[in-house]
């Protein structure tokens, strides 16, 4: 079959659609996130891809292809998508409460993220949701699952869902610009958040928000170091 080059995804390589399926290079830990993905659909958990195998030569995963549009582009703003989302990173947690990893497990690591029971997707945003008919299906990209606490989780998600950005970037990625409170309300409401996640959901957010730009600043720095001599002929130094 043909191969269709399909863009997103951070520094996964290549992704390619072929028929229903998509292809995607294996990574060290793509066997412990296929495990995962197993115990999802075998729990019934229908909001995520499934697991096809890997291809016998080429070094590639081969996951279900999830029908639909990604948020970047499917644009679901309004209120009733974003419970639906809620409630499908609800559900996403619970499922995953009862996954108990392989002994061998090797997740992708992140220096950043708290140590926790949960293992979690960890990107949870837009442009990892898959929208059908305005309303979320799945969410894809799973490379950063790992166990961490639900509140790193929703942290991320909720600035990205909500989202928590100032009003002037909502205007010009098309969300309300004036209604982030109340949008936080509803999402916290459907996703069924006691009152303590509410207290502390904030300062989760704030320590996303810090991870983030700490890896930000350790990439361009390592850039730097790694590239200063060639730069510095290309100068003349």
């Amino acid at each position: 079959m043909d191969e269709e080059l399909l863009t997103g995804g951070h520094d996964s390589g290549p992704v390619t659609r072929v028929g229903e399926t998509v292809r995607r290079p294996l990574r060290p830990w793509s066997r412990t996130v296929h495990a995962l993905l197993r115990h999802l659909e075998t729990a019934g958990f229908a909001g995520a891809p499934r697991v096809v195998g890997v291809e016998p030569a080429g070094g590639r995963e081969i996951l279900t292809f999830v029908p639909g549009t990604d948020g970047r582009s499917a644009r679901c703003y309004d209120d009733e998508a974003l419970i639906e989302v809620a409630r499908l990173v609800r559900s996403l947690h619970d499922t995953a409460a009862t996954f108990v990893p392989p002994p061998d497990a090797h997740w992708r690591p992140d220096p950043y993220a708290p140590p926790g029971p949960l293992v979690c997707h960890n990107d949870l945003g837009p442009a990892n949701t898959i929208y059908r008919d305005g309303r979320p299906e799945a969410f894809i990209d799973w490379d950063f699952a790992a166990p961490t606490t639900a509140l790193w989780d929703l942290g991320y998600a909720v600035r990205s869902f909500v989202p928590l950005y100032a009003p002037e970037d909502c205007v010009a990625m098309g969300y309300p610009p004036d209604r982030a409170a109340e949008r936080l309300r509803l999402f916290a409401d459907a996703y069924g958040m006691d009152r303590a996640t509410r207290q502390e959901l904030l300062p989760a957010v704030r320590a996303r928000l810090e991870a983030q730009s700490s890896a930000f600043t350790d990439r361009c720095l390592r850039t730097l170091r790694d590239r200063w001599d060639d730069w510095l002929r290309a100068l003349g130094g």
